[in-house]
C-alpha cells in the first residue's frame, strides 16, 4: 500500500498519526489525572512530592505565557515527550494502564519504549526531509 504513496505523503500520513497520538495521550492524561486529582499540575502529596515534575510544569507554564491565546486548557501546552514521560511515570501509569493495556500488554516499559521510538522517528523524518529540501533547492 505504501508504495503507492508519494514521500510527502507518507510524511503527511506520519505526521496526522503521531499528532493523533499526542492528543489522545493528553485527553487521557486529563480526564484521567483530573478526576483523580483535580489540579494536577499544582498538586503536591502529603510528603511535598510533586504529582508532575517541576520541569514540565514550568516549560509549559513558558509556552503559556509566550503564547496564551494559543492553548485553551494547561494539558494543550504539555509536548509529546512530556506526556509520555507522565503517562510512563511508575507512580502514575497504573492510573493509565486501562487505556494502554491492550497496545502494550507488556506494561510500562513497552509503553515508553515503542511512544520514544515514535517520537525519535518523527524527529529523524523531519530533518531527512528538512536536508532532502536543501539538497533540492541548490
Amino acid at each position: 500500500m505504501f508504495y503507492t504513496l508519494t514521500e510527502d505523503q507518507i510524511r503527511d500520513l506520519c505526521k496526522e498519526k503521531i499528532e493523533s497520538l499526542e492528543h489522545w495521550l493528553r485527553r487521557l492524561i486529563d480526564e484521567k489525572l483530573s478526576a483523580s486529582y483535580g489540579d494536577f499540575f499544582s498538586h503536591v502529596d502529603g510528603a511535598g512530592n510533586r504529582l508532575i515534575k517541576k520541569g514540565i510544569v514550568d516549560a509549559l507554564e513558558e509556552r503559556l505565557r509566550q503564547d496564551a491565546t494559543r492553548y485553551s486548557r494547561k494539558i494543550d501546552a504539555v509536548l509529546l515527550s512530556d506526556a509520555i514521560d507522565i503517562i510512563c511515570n511508575p507512580q502514575l501509569y497504573s492510573i493509565f494502564a486501562p487505556g494502554l493495556r491492550f497496545a502494550f500488554p507488556e506494561g510500562r516499559d513497552e509503553a515508553r519504549t515503542f511512544m520514544y521510538r515514535l517520537l525519535d522517528h518523527e524527529t529523524d523524518c523531519i530533518i531527512q526531509i528538512r536536508s532532502a529540501s536543501t539538497r533540492q533547492s541548490k
